[in-house]
């Protein structure tokens, strides 16, 4: 979500600029989603992903994150039509830690 002309608000915090919050920069699709809590405010827990707009020429591998901070990447994904759409959770902890 892009950052609104009068600043950050709950809904659009503005933690990351404007090319990012459009979904792509530097040769990969991003993508992030959220979960909300029990209150229907606020977001417990998070997924982001990352991956290559086209595999073998702006990247080769596929990233994630969740709530726990850890980055991971998928090095498998050699020859697959990848997009950045949130990985679940479960799916991103099988994922190799970023080192």
């Amino acid at each position: 979500m892009v950052c609104p002309a009068t600043g950050p608000v709950q809904a659009k915090a503005c933690l990351i600029d404007n090319t990012l919050a459009g979904g792509t920069k530097s040769g990969y699709n991003y993508a992030a989603a959220g979960v909300v809590g029990a209150t229907g405010t606020l977001l417990v827990t998070y997924s982001v992903g990352a991956a290559p707009l086209t595999f073998n020429q702006t990247g080769v591998r596929m990233f994630c994150a969740i709530e726990d901070g850890v980055v991971r990447f998928d090095p498998n994904t050699s020859g697959v039509t990848v997009a950045a759409t949130p990985l679940a959770p479960a799916t991103c902890t099988g994922y190799t830690v970023l080192q």
